[in-house]
């Protein structure tokens, strides 16, 4: 398996899913005001640790 592989696996997964969302809704809320100081930089993060943090596992078990 290819980390490619598993970051489209993990980002499957229920608790991805829903920090994805939340990143698409901050992502559609920015984009529809002209003016704000807003950058969803926090959810993004957020989303990218719970891809890092299950890629990682699944790919240290198959290393060993």
């Amino acid at each position: 398996m290819t980390p490619r592989f598993l970051k489209e696996q993990c980002a499957q997964k229920a608790d991805a899913q829903n920090l994805w969302g939340k990143y698409q809704e901050c992502n559609d809320r920015v984009n529809s005001r002209s003016n704000t100081a807003e950058t969803c930089e926090e959810e993004l993060i957020d989303y990218l640790h719970v891809l890092d943090k299950c890629v990682t596992k699944d790919l240290f078990k198959r290393l060993k």
